[in-house]
């Protein structure tokens, strides 16, 4: 808690003071303290010690960390009886004092921020808050006092894990084969039963999260680090209730393993309802298109490290192959780590670490610091970011110091949004809009998609629009951040580029039109998704500041793709749509002459920019969308190449093979520094009217029209088609399976053979079963196979996993 630690060395005098200034009741009596014994002893009434390290822990020792507020400044006095020393604590209360030992256990050693670190010596604090997050992730246990006012949010937690003990205890309903038998449905511990608890457990999960902004432990910036690299919590409420007796604190009520045990039962729901589908016996009361998204929930409330896996560490292909399959294994769809796991590396334990806290931290409510800076803090040391952290940095200048030293070690983050800050365009002031994975609005389920934008480029079509159409309305009140010691982002144009129209938001008709240009993929099924842009209307009407539709413009621009003609000559060029929105001010007489269309260094997205290409200003990142897939930014290579690749995400109630194979836009540019660019006259900066109204939208649908063949839907190839990703799929269980011909079955020991998402060890390796259903997956295996194999035009290449159509339709022999 770097802001308690910096607010209590302001309001302390010193370790010791005047015994004469004690109190009776704030005064704690210790066997031995920092001075004589290294480590503080304190003996409770009823006799047990308690441990306190001073300083950093040794790694040989066991020892729990203890998460706390510390409340109003207030002074609590620890004096030792062994050297007299009095060293002077802020805590909330004595009492809150009591509850901390009874918490932490008798014979326990804990590290305890307050008294763990000497307050009076900075380079101990220093030193300390710099490892912080290390000292939390290598406790065996994290003990959680809440203050009483979150005594709502320590009832939920002690329902949850109270439902998630009982429904670990039926761990066998929830591995039941149909074939099996039956099992009693009505009795107290059938399946009805069970399938209500299971429903309700996921409600209760929910209902936490809404009202996470309410409760006080997890509003604070510093809490969030504690409870996040946990390896398991337990938790207790800081009620005010005399405690001053030994055997009221010995009777304090504890929950144990919380974190460990929710996620634990919350994984075994999800995996039954992906492997059961609608076979499933229970009643969960939603379809398994939502298991992902659910346990999705659960994992940013309770980050899980060893648990979860990044996304770097998931195969697309055995995502695809388990969304088709997911009888055969789950652990891919839902994200998880299996048993046994490759140990990691420091470097991919970093990166893993940073996508799943900043996505947790990015993810649900906001938080607050008593310093702004410790918003970036809390997080980038946990991940052991190295940077020159000041106190008193404003956000946007903490922001900066943290991605510049993340760029340092060679990761890629994208920006979004323009700062509108010349020198300092490297940094996007709306980072944390973009550091945890966005919903897919468009998505009936609302899953998550697989990453952060500022990790993948990828991001929500509708939460990007309302996100650059909020920072594009107030980046002029920002705060200065400092210059970038890494120099400019220079800018080169893409020739023959054309901002084609830019339309004012309140122009609701002409801003459909542009989007439906830059966006590729349909309309939406209505089964799996649903038409991107259907609630732009009614978010812009919605505006709290309907002043923001006057002053952002949206941007629709025109890129030229060139290819060959067989004769290699040039054929006429296609074109890329892209869209953005920018402040109205750059469209003013001045800016609008020298708009261009360009590649960034930094990244080498495209944008939008004016004056000098080699100092040209940022004026807004553009983008492409589409229906399937979400908007993303344009990466374009130094050779001018662009492949971007437009992968639907996987859910488990696909119904269309079409959305599993992945599409890719693909064009190639020409790039060019110029001395100084003149982008063609802006159609909507004609005039003072023309500048005011727009094109009208007769004049944009007349020109989406002519172009039709050469929008953007024409630049995008599929990858395969529906027969390819089924062979591969079919071919991809032959090999689990085993199978040598169509005609062939044998057995061998196949680990791989759809290990259950359940096989995680995560606090709890008495619920971990060694026994596989080897047999009834292999059994399901069979049946597949057998049925499919049966297609007289399909191939399957048992090696490879690929297919091809066969022209005779009498073999049905496998190679």
């Amino acid at each position: 808690m770097l802001e308690s630690l910096s607010a209590m060395a302001e309001s302390q005098e010193g370790s010791s003071t005047s015994r004469q200034s004690q109190t009776s009741n704030d005064t704690v009596h210790l066997s031995a303290c920092r001075s004589c014994s290294g480590r503080f002893t304190y003996i409770s009434p009823s006799g047990t010690a308690v441990h306190v390290a001073a300083g950093i822990p040794s790694p040989d020792i066991k020892y729990k960390a203890v998460s706390h507020l510390w409340g109003p400044p207030h002074v609590v006095h620890m004096v030792c009886q062994k050297c007299s020393t009095d060293h002077g604590i802020r805590l909330r209360s004595r009492p809150t004092f009591n509850k901390i030992m009874a918490l932490a256990g008798p014979g326990s050693t804990i590290w305890m921020d307050n008294m763990s670190i000497d307050q009076n010596n900075q380079t101990d604090v220093a030193a300390q808050v710099a490892v912080m997050g290390e000292i939390y992730g290598r406790a065996e246990c994290v003990s959680v006092l809440l203050p009483e006012s979150d005594k709502e949010a320590y009832e939920t937690l002690a329902e949850l894990l109270s439902m998630a003990t009982m429904l670990l205890s039926r761990k066998g309903q929830f591995d039941y084969n149909p074939t099996d038998g039956d099992w009693d449905a009505s009795g107290p511990e059938g399946i009805e039963e069970t399938g209500a608890m299971a429903g309700r457990f996921f409600q209760l999960v929910d209902g936490f999260q809404y009202n996470l902004a309410k409760y006080k432990y997890w509003t604070r910036a510093w809490t969030f680090q504690e409870w996040a690299r946990a390896y398991d919590v337990e938790v207790a409420l800081d009620l005010n209730l005399d405690t001053t007796a030994g055997n009221d604190v010995d009777r304090l009520p504890v929950l144990r393993k919380v974190k460990s045990t929710i996620v634990y039962a919350a994984i075994m729901i999800a995996d039954y309802k992906l492997r059961k589908g609608q076979y499933a016996l229970m009643d969960l009361g939603w379809p398994r298109g939502y298991a992902k998204p659910k346990l999705d929930r659960v994992k940013r409330l309770f980050p899980f490290e060893n648990a979860f896996a990044a996304p770097d560490e998931i195969s697309t292909d055995e995502v695809r192959f388990q969304t088709a399959m997911p009888n055969q294994g789950t652990s891919a769809l839902l994200g998880l780590r299996t048993i046994p796991r490759q140990p990691r590396t420091d470097e991919e334990q970093f990166k893993a670490r940073l996508c799943l806290m900043l996505d947790s931290f990015a993810g649900m409510n906001e938080r607050e610091a008593t310093f702004e800076a410790d918003l970036v803090c809390c997080w980038a040391s946990m991940c052991n970011i190295a940077y020159d952290y000041s106190k008193d940095d404003g956000l946007p200048a903490a922001v900066a110091k943290a991605v510049r030293a993340l760029r340092q070690r060679g990761i890629k983050i994208y920006n979004f949004t323009s700062n509108g800050q010349e020198g300092q365009q490297d940094v996007d002031l709306a980072f944390f809009k973009y550091a945890a994975a966005h919903a897919q609005n468009n998505a009936t389920n609302g899953a998550l998609f697989p990453n952060a934008p500022i990790f993948s480029g990828q991001a929500d079509s509708v939460e990007h629009f309302l996100t650059t159409l909020q920072f594009c309305h107030r980046r002029q009140r920002e705060t200065t951040m400092p210059r970038a010691e890494s120099g400019d982002v220079f800018v080169q144009a893409v020739l023959g580029a054309v901002i084609l129209a830019a339309v004012p938001l309140f122009h609701l008709r002409g801003v459909l039109v542009a989007l439906s240009m830059a966006t590729s993929g349909g309309g939406g099924d209505g089964l799996m998704f649903t038409d991107p842009w259907s609630d732009i209307p009614a978010e812009l009407l919605s505006l709290p500041d309907h002043a923001a539709l006057e002053t952002t413009m949206l941007l629709l621009a025109a890129v030229p793709e060139r290819h060959p003609d067989e004769n290699g000559g040039i054929q006429q060029p296609r074109y890329v749509h892209l869209w953005a929105l920018c402040p109205r001010s750059v469209l003013d007489s001045e800016g609008r002459n020298t708009l261009f269309v360009g590649r960034e260094s930094l990244n080498g997205t495209l944008v939008v920019a004016k004056g000098l290409a080699t100092h040209a200003s940022i004026v807004a990142y553009l983008a492409i969308s589409d229906a399937r897939s979400g908007t993303f930014l344009v990466p374009v290579s130094e050779q001018g190449r662009v492949d971007v690749l437009l992968r639907t995400p996987m859910r488990s109630d696909i119904v269309n093979s079409e959305y599993m194979a992945d599409r890719k836009l693909s064009a190639t540019l020409r790039l060019v520094y110029l001395e100084l660019i003149f982008a063609a006259e802006n159609a909507a900066a004609a005039g003072p009217e023309g500048r005011r109204r727009g094109p009208s939208a007769a004049a944009l649908e007349a020109y989406a029209a002519s172009t039709a063949e050469r929008g953007n839907e024409a630049l995008v190839q599929t990858i395969g088609d529906h027969r390819t990703v089924i062979g591969s799929l079919l071919g991809g269980l032959a090999n689990r399976r085993g199978l040598a011909t169509s005609r062939h079955f044998y057995e061998r020991e196949s680990p791989g053979l759809g290990g259950s998402a359940l096989e995680i060890d995560i606090g709890h390796p008495e619920l971990v079963s060694g026994e596989q259903d080897v047999e009834s997956r292999r059994r399901m295996a069979d049946a597949i196979l057998r049925r499919q194999l049966s297609l007289p035009d399909l191939r399957v290449d048992v090696s490879s996993g690929s297919s091809e159509s066969s022209p005779d339709s009498e073999d049905d022999d496998v190679s």
